[in-house]
């Protein structure tokens, strides 16, 4: 079971409609370990009707806000946004 703490984001930070429909599809597209799975800006973009530069200028602002981060070619969400169940650093094991 995961936790998107996707209000406390809206609160404390200014975005605007396509930041939260990204963050939305990125949730989506989520696997283990925080590790959203292998996605194309164009798919995105036609997926929240929106174009590929208003998406990549949001993936730029997500990242710079540490919201999501880049390891290699994957791209995860922070720990600070999305917990799982059986998370052994949530339960202090």
């Amino acid at each position: 079971m995961e936790t998107f703490i996707l209000d406390e984001l809206i609160l404390e930070k200014e975005y605007n409609v396509v930041d939260l429909k990204l963050m939305i599809a990125l949730k989506r597209r989520l696997d283990f370990n925080n590790r959203i799975k292998t996605f194309r800006q164009k798919e995105i973009a036609e997926e929240i009707k929106s174009s590929q530069s208003n998406v990549s200028k949001s993936l730029k602002k997500l990242i710079k806000d540490k919201i999501i981060y880049k390891d290699g070619l994957d791209f995860y969400f922070s720990d600070k946004y999305i917990k799982f169940s059986g998370d052994k650093r949530k339960k202090g094991k």
